[in-house]
């Protein structure tokens, strides 16, 4: 996988399978690669490494939910609107432009914690479905309709992406971020922080999960653009 870098002016342009291929041989690489397993406890396993240049961990969680659908939690990674009913973090989020079927350029603004200058990304989403396998990446991008705002700090995803895969009756859910939040945080303070809140967007997850069906079905159950194949 290439990182790049924020300093450079990336155009969005249209995933490829190879692209979505590198984010899978990363998700599923367990040794090697300079991977460190950092945390293996009830079920959870949480690895790390140095992505040189950066100075960024990058960042990967697997966990598998047993009772939770895969095309559920798949619509859940999607759903904007339902995004805002769960995320207290999120200021706002919509659709900068749609480049094609899979692949859209978002913007999302996050608060932080008093005293640390709200942040925000624009980044390109692309995604995919194969057999008993759904994939979502992003990284950031530069955009002529979403210049950097006042009064808040453009922040960098490097890679952040999702591989769900089919488990039984529920499924195998692995998370992998690379994202710098710019401004005057530490690297150190960043690696940390990712390390310490990824499990708890895991938990976080399950629990929005469980109520999504029956929010869907009140809140225009036919719309699901990502299911939307050409």
């Amino acid at each position: 996988l290439k990182f790049i870098m924020a300093e450079e002016r990336v155009e969005p342009r249209i995933f490829e399978e190879e692209d979505f291929d590198a984010f899978v041989n990363q998700c599923n690489i367990e040794e090697g690669d300079d991977w460190e397993l950092c945390l293996d406890s009830k079920g959870l396993r949480l690895w790390r490494k140095n992505v040189e240049g950066t100075g960024i961990s990058m960042v990967k969680i697997n966990f598998v939910y047993d009772d939770i659908d895969p095309e559920v939690l798949y619509d859940v990674l999607h759903d904007h609107e339902f995004r805002k009913t769960w995320d207290d973090n999120m200021i706002e989020g919509y659709v900068v432009e749609q480049l094609n079927h899979c692949n859209e350029v978002g913007y999302y603004a996050a608060k932080m914690p008093i005293g640390v200058t709200n942040r925000d990304f624009l980044n390109q989403r692309a995604w995919v479905v194969r057999p008993d396998r759904w994939l979502i990446v992003n990284h950031s991008v530069h955009h002529d309709d979403c210049p950097p705002k006042k009064k808040l700090v453009r922040a960098w995803s490097h890679l952040t992406g999702y591989m769900i895969q089919r488990a039984g009756d529920g499924c195998e859910f692995t998370y992998c971020t690379c994202s710098d939040p710019k401004g005057y945080i530490p690297n150190w303070v960043t690696n940390m922080l990712m390390t310490k809140m990824t499990p708890k967007f895991i938990e976080r997850i399950a629990k929005v999960c469980r109520k999504y069906e029956e929010w869907k079905a009140d809140h225009d159950p036919d719309h699901k653009p990502w299911l939307v194949t050409e």
